[in-house]
Parts: C-alpha cells; sequence; structure tokens
C-alpha cells in the first residue's frame, strides 16, 4: 500500500505537465514580485502625489484610537487599494498575453485550415481527373466495340447479299 502510494507519487512527479506546472508558479512568483514592486515602487507614489498624500498603502482609517499598549482599531484600506492595483495590472497582463496566445493560435489554426482546404482541393482535382480519365476511356472503348459491332454487321450484311447473288445466279 504505501509502496504503491509513492510509485504513484513518483509517475506524478515525474510527469511533464506537473514540471510545467512547478515552472509556471515560479516564474509566476517572480512575476508578482516585479508588479508589486512596480505598483508599491512607481505607481503608487505617483497615485500619492496625485492625491496629496506620500503613499496610498498608507491611507487608513483610525475607528478607536490606541492608548498606551492598545494599539486601537485601524482599517488600513491604502494596502486594500495597493493590492487591488496589483491584482488589476497582474490581470491586465495575463489578459494581453492569454490574447496574443490566441491572436496567434487563431492565426496558426487559419494557416492550416488554408492548406488543409488546398490539400482537400488538389485532392478532390485529381480524384475528378481521375475520374474524367476513365469515362473518357470507358467511352472510347464502347465507340470501338460498337465501330466494331458496325463493321461486323457489314460483314455479314455482304455475306448474304452474296449468298444471294450466289443463289439467285443457280
Amino acid at each position: 500500500m504505501v509502496r504503491s502510494f509513492f510509485s504513484d507519487f513518483k509517475k506524478f512527479i515525474s510527469r511533464g505537465s506537473v514540471i510545467d506546472l512547478a515552472v509556471a508558479v515560479i516564474i509566476g512568483a517572480a512575476f508578482n514580485k516585479i508588479i508589486s514592486s512596480f505598483v508599491a515602487d512607481v505607481l503608487m507614489p505617483l497615485l500619492g502625489i496625485i492625491t496629496g498624500k506620500v503613499s496610498l498603502s498608507a491611507l487608513k482609517w483610525v475607528i478607536i484610537e490606541g492608548a498606551g499598549e492598545n494599539p486601537g482599531v485601524i482599517v488600513s484600506y491604502g494596502q486594500f487599494l495597493q493590492n487591488i492595483v496589483d491584482f488589476l495590472i497582474i490581470a491586465f497582463v495575463v489578459f494581453v498575453i492569454v490574447r496574443s496566445f490566441n491572436v496567434v493560435k487563431d492565426k496558426l489554426d487559419e494557416e492550416e485550415k488554408k492548406k488543409t482546404a488546398a490539400a482537400d482541393k488538389k485532392k478532390a482535382d485529381e480524384e475528378k481527373a481521375a475520374a474524367l480519365k476513365k469515362a473518357e476511356e470507358e467511352t472510347r472503348h464502347i465507340v470501338e466495340d460498337q465501330h466494331a459491332r458496325q463493321e461486323e454487321y457489314h460483314a455479314i450484311i455482304e455475306i448474304r447479299d452474296l449468298l444471294r447473288e450466289i443463289k439467285g445466279n443457280k
């Protein structure tokens, strides 16, 4: 049971899709750090200047003032706003990447469809040409057979006429 479990786990881990997923998670984490830094160090200070605050992440709502060792009750909505901006930028970048991928994929699919359609048309044209050639050959054979039958018919008529002549001369 335990051996089977570890064997199944080994198969699961060694699959390519798991490795791809692990790489994607690592790259995603690094990408998240870049976006978070962009938002916190570049975008938010600019928004802070526009709003008149030093940093949006410092925005907070003090519900109850702290006294002594009691920190009070504070709602840090500035950090929440910064996280929303992080999310929106990441979502936008992912959207652009996925959209770009889909555009390229659609173009490749369209090219493949064109190639397939061209190959199908070529095959249909070849089949049509082969069928036409076969029909022409069959028609030629029929005409030749008809011609041969007409010659046989004329030969039989001549023989008949000759036999009548011979019979009439007796």
